[in-house]
Parts: structure tokens; C-alpha cells; sequence
């Protein structure tokens, strides 16, 4: 894992740490979407309103980040939608589905 002072999807925040446009290109958009999906701890399990907290720290249409992150696999959900959790998954093949 990238240490987050070095992350290269730090280029997409501005001063404040908010997200200044999500990157239309697919890498661009998978480095992003890495950065934004280790803000969730493994093993644990979030509300659906904890998810939304999380995202909207960082950026204000926080569903369309966390729509993102669910189907690009890196954040699952159960089949409510009640409860998410971050996968266990390599750093290398995380984001290859983009």
C-alpha cells in the first residue's frame, strides 16, 4: 500500500483534502478510487450512513463515490444495502476491473 502523504491520487484534492473533480480517465479514476477505498478499515462494517460520512469528507456527491467503489468491487455491500465492508483484496489487482 502507498503511504497516503505519497498517494498519487493526492494530485486530485485541494488544500482543504476535498476532491476537485473524480478523473474521467479509467487509471486515473482507479488511483482515486484506491486512495478512497483504505479509509475503510478490513474486518469492519459500516452503515450505509457511516459509508456516506466517510465519502462526503471528501467530496460533496458522495452516493456517485460510493457507487464507484461498490462496482469496482472495492467496497461490498449486502443485498440491502444496510451494511458495507471494504474486501480483502492485493493492492495490485483491486483496481484492475476498471
Amino acid at each position: 500500500m502507498v503511504e497516503p502523504q505519497s498517494h498519487p491520487a493526492l494530485r486530485f484534492f485541494n488544500a482543504k483534502g476535498r476532491i476537485t473533480q473524480v478523473p474521467a480517465k479509467p487509471d486515473r479514476k482507479a488511483e482515486l478510487l484506491d486512495f478512497l477505498q483504505h479509509k475503510f478499515v478490513l474486518g469492519r462494517e459500516y452503515t450505509e450512513k457511516e459509508v456516506n460520512e466517510i465519502l462526503e469528507a471528501f467530496y460533496d456527491d458522495y452516493v456517485y463515490l460510493r457507487r464507484l467503489l461498490v462496482e469496482s468491487d472495492l467496497l461490498y455491500r449486502n443485498p440491502t444495502g444496510s451494511r458495507y465492508w471494504r474486501p480483502e483484496l492485493p493492492d495490485t489487482d483491486a483496481t484492475s476491473g476498471l
